[in-house]
């Protein structure tokens, strides 16, 4: 192979592995805005009765620990 073909093979390379990251951040900034946290997961489940003040007392002091 000449040099011509090896520089257009590592443009192609390099242009493939950047549009593998920038899909990769705009996946993973989409997917972390809709997410809840632990917290507004467990907010949640007091406010529907799912657990009790005492468990939600040590379950919240288990994340700020």
């Amino acid at each position: 192979m000449d040099s011509c073909t090896l520089n257009g093979m590592n443009g192609w390379i390099i242009f493939l592995l950047f549009a593998i990251v920038v899909i990769y951040f705009f996946n993973n900034s989409k997917r972390s805005d809709s997410e809840q946290s632990a917290k507004d997961i467990l907010d949640t489940r007091y406010a529907k009765g799912e657990i009790s003040k005492d468990e939600y007392e040590e379950k919240l002091n288990d994340l700020n620990s």
